[in-house]
């Protein structure tokens, strides 16, 4: 999912890197280790506008 990253509230930044959120749903999943609960492991490319 796309989310433009002008326009969103939810947003956090782990590590140095922002990610941002399309929900505030979306945000505390991700803050809490995913829907299973278990811990997520993070090595994400940059969030950039130049995707699109």
């Amino acid at each position: 999912m796309m989310v433009d990253e002008r326009k969103t509230k939810f947003q956090s930044i782990y590590q140095g890197k922002t990610f941002y959120f399309c929900s505030s749903v979306c945000k505390t999943t991700w803050i809490l280790g995913g829907s299973d609960g278990s811990r997520v492991t993070l090595d994400p490319e940059p969030v950039t506008n130049n995707d699109q």
